[in-house]
């Protein structure tokens, strides 16, 4: 998945920084970079690095709600089921 691209980096060659920041998953983290020519026509191999994220996760408690009404008893008697 695709998580971040730099259209055009500034300096000269042959070393140009780049910084992303990305959300990682609990856990290995495989990463990989391919550098694209101008044109987008010529791509690099991909250079992989893996990150082991051992923080902890900040993930809020799901809620549930539920509001529930029941009838039984119709003032309208003229009211019959389709059918």
């Amino acid at each position: 998945m695709t998580v971040a691209v730099a259209n055009k980096v500034s300096g000269k060659g042959p070393n140009y920084p780049i910084a992303h920041e990305i959300a990682l998953d609990t856990g290995n983290n495989a990463i990989d970079f391919v550098a694209y020519n101008k044109a987008n026509l010529l791509a690099s191999l991909p250079a992989r690095t893996t990150i082991k994220f051992t923080g902890s996760i900040d993930s809020p408690k799901p809620k549930l709600h539920i509001l529930a009404s029941g009838i039984n008893s119709y003032i309208d008697k003229g009211w019959t089921p389709p059918g």
